[in-house]
């Protein structure tokens, strides 16, 4: 068996094939900083209203990099009616 045949058999085709009446899981839940949400995967759709939003989000909240961020930030307001420094760096994010 040659290195090309070998490499041939262990590397995977790609993504398993579906027939049309056969759909993936396309709901689940992700866990925010609001709560968890619901995000439903539609490949027929051109847009969508939060795009892959509600992923990122949960990728910050699981990570902690958001927390850690806002701690590390020497932005300091000082006025009554100013904004949370978390707001403004998420504004920024």
């Amino acid at each position: 068996m040659t290195d090309q045949e070998v490499v041939a058999a262990i590397h995977p085709a790609g993504e398993p094939r579906t027939t049309p009446d056969q759909t993936p899981e396309a709901v689940g839940s992700v866990d925010t900083f609001a709560g968890k949400v619901q995000v439903k995967w539609a490949p027929e759709a051109e847009v969508s209203s939060l795009g892959r939003m509600p992923l990122f989000i949960e990728f910050l909240k699981t990570s902690g990099l958001l927390e850690n961020w806002v701690q590390d930030c020497p932005l300091v307001y000082r006025s009554p009616n100013a904004p949370q420094k978390r707001d403004v760096l998420g504004t920024i994010l």
